[in-house]
């Protein structure tokens, strides 16, 4: 039996696709892989199994053109072809399904991902054999494929990195300061769950029940990392655990003496962790903590369910700060009730945070209301929709009506970005160099910023691609 992952060919002008493991899509001018925990899982579960062939193709992180993406196709003829789609790519990987069972109608295709969940009738209309939904689409997979249930009381086997080509993921990524590094999973996914969810977030559907492995399994994980020679990990569960599995997690990575050997960072939500937890996180080898920020207007993240204060966003932000954690704020921007001058506030309060050094980087993302989520159902509701072409969901055309116009959310959304270029902010780096390591890290953060909107915007910073 054989099997192959497959990521197609994404052809643009506007960059590179980000068709992995992410919660946002768009394009990136530099390249940035992101290692796909949930399919790197299901190659695993499958090698498990003695004589199954599995073939790992990222045509994106590989640079693989249409031609030779066929041409491998054609040359191992196998059994299955698994998909996994978000919401931006669903019709160019429904192109490659149906061309596929034309001219190799003996291929089973098993098609999954975000937006097949969300989108079921929609990803039927395709040409896969099977359409299925949610996150743990790999035991319905497993099933498919080895006529095999996979037993409910068996662990999920740690990752094989070698089979899902690490290699492709471990250096390219804006996240990582020390390489080869590589990304984790805990818990699948957020443990957040209250009656209302974060509106914005496809994962919530994509993940309806939240498993959290156990801390001893997982600090197995971080050994056969380290022996594996990673110097680094992130965790992208939704929302890393807290409470009494982080402190025995970090207890346990202290007392192991693994955070010798290894840093790493992860997903948090403000307002979940007492100042010893970032203290004691700092000195169980934690680097990085990405922090979903969305917004400094409460009246925003009370529409977003966030269920925390804007006073839980300074208070976490010092406290991390003051432990020696690198802060990363993930800001949004184009909700559709928000003035132009309530967005300009929340780009005040991060440039402020950043020059005065209380968060270390950022990102700034459009507000995309993704099928699935809460969000595009209000948006539906409300009539803000003016664009459900998906293939244009990529952050450089306008989705939802807006209080100004899109092109001014493109303006602010590079200006972010210009923070950058603040004297006082550039100080700050060169300020905490110490080694090779650090130089290498600002240098390749220097060069994403640079490589990010220089090509989209032209010198009066209207969107060139929008």
């Amino acid at each position: 039996m054989k099997t192959v992952f497959a990521v197609p060919p994404i052809p643009s002008n506007k960059g590179q696709a980000q068709a992995t493991q992410g919660r946002q899509y768009q394009f990136f001018k530099d390249p940035t892989f992101i290692y796909p925990i949930i399919p790197a899982t299901f190659a695993t579960m499958l090698i498990t199994e003695a004589g199954h062939e599995f073939l790992w193709v990222d045509s994106i992180a590989e640079g693989l053109d249409d031609v030779e993406f066929s041409k491998l196709i054609v040359t191992m003829r196998p059994d299955f072809i698994v998909l996994e789609a978000n919401t931006m790519v669903f019709k160019r990987y429904c192109e490659v399904i149906d061309g596929i069972k034309s001219s190799l109608p003996e291929i089973k295709i098993i098609f999954c991902g975000e937006h097949p969940t969300a989108c079921p009738e929609e990803a039927k209309q395709s040409k896969a054999d099977f359409v299925l939904h949610g996150g743990k689409w790999f035991f319905e997979a497993f099933r498919i494929i080895t006529g095999k249930t996979w037993p409910a009381e068996r662990l999920l086997p740690h990752i094989n990195r070698e089979i899902s080509r690490w290699w492709l993921y471990a250096y390219q990524n804006g996240n990582f300061k020390y390489t080869p590094a590589t990304y984790t999973m805990a818990s699948m996914d957020c443990w957040y769950r209250p009656k209302q969810p974060c509106t914005f977030c496809s994962w919530v559907s994509y993940h309806p029940n939240t498993t959290t492995r156990s801390v001893e399994d997982f600090l197995d994980e971080v050994e056969g990392l380290i022996n594996f020679g990673f110097k680094e990990f992130f965790d992208d569960s939704g929302t890393f655990p807290v409470g009494k599995w982080l402190k025995e997690f970090c207890n346990g990575m202290i007392e192991r003496g693994y955070n010798k050997y290894i840093v790493w960072g992860c997903n948090m939500r403000f307002g979940s962790l007492q100042p010893e937890d970032f203290a004691l996180m700092a000195k169980a080898g934690c680097r990085f903590i990405l922090w979903g920020f969305e917004s400094a207007n409460q009246k925003t993240l009370d529409m977003l369910h966030k269920g925390y204060k804007t006073d839980d966003m300074k208070k976490d932000l010092i406290c991390s700060k003051l432990a020696g954690i690198w802060n990363h704020l993930t800001c949004m921007i184009g909700y559709p009730w928000e003035t132009l001058e309530e967005e300009k506030r929340t780009y005040e309060m991060v440039k402020w945070l950043l020059i005065n050094d209380w968060a270390s980087s950022m990102q700034a993302t459009i507000c995309m209301p993704y099928p699935g989520t809460r969000l595009f159902a209000q948006a539906k509701e409300e009539g803000w929709l003016v664009n459900e072409d998906w293939q244009k969901w990529d952050m450089t055309a306008q989705v939802m009506k807006l209080q100004y116009p899109f092109s001014e959310a493109l303006k602010l959304q590079k200006a972010y970005y210009d923070i950058s270029f603040i004297p006082r902010f550039g100080l700050n780096k060169l300020s905490k160099i110490r080694n090779l390591d650090d130089i290498k890290f600002y240098w390749r953060t220097a060069k994403k910023v640079f490589k990010r909107f220089a090509p989209l915007f032209d010198k009066e910073g209207v969107a060139l691609d929008g």
